[in-house]
């Protein structure tokens, strides 16, 4: 076997060096194809037996891999394959907002984006779901278990706002790793955050009032703003490190806004991330003008990075942020089991969720409660940002390898969505209408901001795990998308 020095620094036979060599041979599984992007890299421990090479030889010929774009290292879990196309693509471009608060109408087409029962076979990409296979059932099947038999009345049994102390207790230790210092009875266990978010927008605004959105956003968030009878003010956000502080306090020296509707962590549908020093500087503008910042974090749990990014609450007191979320992105949708620290607003909190549905489930509760003592939760969740981050880098992948030149898509570094800027002159519209013919189902970009901001824009998910219909379903697009490219513009017909 080679020693370290003769491995690192004396080069092989042919001049060139050993870990040269070694780069070459997992370069190879990854042109053949035996590696795909995505696919889990052999460890550096399994390539030194192997090749029979040391360690510090493997170590620095995956090195090497990661400086040429080959591989990426994911904190605890190793390395993977990454896609040159897909490093090559360039992210989206901010999108033009109105400038001034608007009453937005979202379109009806909302309900199409869904399968329209267990006969439809279209390839769902619109929905911003969890696939079942990720989630887990079996571990919730035996708290479930648990809980029956420790509390066999519980199914009957009101559990009045703020909700199950056991489980206020348990996501008040899981905000504190966000940064935030909370009592369990700061918590308010809510029916899912859309009833979280619902709760915190009464307890700040009223019908007319203003409320400061990022753009683009996600539709609920806009359909709940108008349902409500307020209006969105939409705000530039960055594809990368989403809403611009500058853009925030240019909002509100021209605007009066009553409060502010943010998602700082994994922005629906960008997957942006605030770096700490605007979520600093946004909190300070919140202090300054007195305004209340609603913070939706349901996607804070799945970044890729090595640590959970902080709240925005971590930069306040309660005085001005409130905070949402919920674990329907990672543990179960159908709980319906969501939470929200309401601040200095926590007593009309509690009075308006009595008020809307008098107490969430009280069962889930205790099975969300059980999963989350026991540590399941954050082994499930190791799991699951592995694989959300596998999956967005093979959609990545295949829509550099389907999608026409011309194609923006972005980089998300946490949550399970991409959003993609079509090539000019096509209409997400069109792609929407010719994608339901072929059996895909997207959500196009009209969905997430007003006027015609994002009518060349769709949102996809990457929430399944990869599988041969899935790159079926990104080829077909593609093909939409390379054959709407060659029709002339509108303006150009006749011309």
């Amino acid at each position: 076997m080679h020693t370290a020095a003769d491995s690192t620094i004396v080069p092989a036979a042919s001049g060139r060096f050993l870990h040269d060599h070694v780069a070459d041979f997992v370069r190879s599984l990854i042109e053949d194809g035996t590696l795909k992007p995505g696919d889990r890299v052999p460890s550096l421990r399994a390539i030194r037996r192997r090749l029979e090479v040391s360690m510090a030889t493997a170590t620095r010929a995956y090195e090497t891999l990661e400086e040429g774009g080959w591989i990426e290292a994911r904190p605890q879990s190793g390395f993977y394959v990454r896609s040159p196309r897909a490093a090559a693509l360039e992210a989206p471009q901010r999108g033009h907002t109105p400038g001034r608060p608007e009453r937005l109408d979202v379109p009806s087409l909302l309900g199409s984006l869904a399968p329209a029962d267990e006969s439809d076979n279209a390839v769902t990409l619109s929905l911003a779901l969890p696939d079942p296979e990720l989630l887990p059932t079996r571990a919730l099947q035996r708290a479930l278990t648990r809980v029956a038999r420790a509390h066999p009345g519980a199914s009957t049994e009101y559990a009045f706002p703020p909700g199950i102390e056991t489980l206020r207790r348990q996501i008040a230790y899981r905000v504190a790793g966000a940064g935030c210092r909370v009592h369990p009875d700061d918590v308010l266990v809510t029916s899912g955050c859309a009833e979280a978010l619902t709760i915190a927008l009464q307890c700040v605004a009223r019908p007319g009032d203003v409320i400061a959105v990022e753009s683009p956003t996600f539709f609920n968030i806009l359909t709940m703003i108008e349902r409500l009878g307020m209006r969105a003010l939409e705000l530039p956000t960055d594809p990368l490190e989403g809403l611009d502080p500058q853009a925030f306090e240019r909002a509100l020296e021209h605007n009066s806004v009553s409060a502010a509707l943010l998602v700082p962590n994994f922005n629906n549908p960008l997957g942006s991330c605030m770096p700490d020093a605007a979520k600093r500087r946004v909190v300070e503008l919140a202090q300054r003008y007195a305004l209340p910042v609603i913070e939706d974090d349901i996607y804070g749990d799945l970044h890729f990075g090595d640590r959970r990014p902080s709240l925005l609450r971590a930069f306040d007191d309660g005085s001005h942020v409130l905070t949402a979320s919920s674990f329907s992105k990672t543990v179960a949708p159908g709980y319906r089991v969501g939470w929200l620290l309401a601040g200095r607003w926590r007593e009309g909190a509690n009075s308006l969720k009595h008020a809307l549905s008098m107490a969430t489930a009280t069962l889930p509760q205790l099975v969300m409660a059980d999963f989350l003592e026991n540590g399941a939760y954050e082994r499930h969740l190791r799991r699951l940002r592995s694989a959300y981050h596998a999956q967005v880098e093979r959609m990545r992948h295949a829509i550099a390898q389907h999608f026409p030149a011309g194609t923006r898509v972005s980089e998300p570094r946490g949550g399970f969505l991409l959003w993609v800027q079509l090539p000019d002159r096509v209409q997400a519209i069109d792609v929407y209408r010719a994608a339901l013919d072929a059996g895909v189902r997207v959500a196009p970009g009209n969905l997430f901001g007003s006027g015609a901001a994002y009518d060349q824009y769709l949102r996809l998910s990457c929430g399944a795990p990869w599988q041969p219909a899935l790159e079926t379903a990104i080829a077909a697009l593609g093909r939409i998308v390379h054959d709407l490219a060659q029709w002339p513009a509108h303006g150009d017909i006749g011309a």
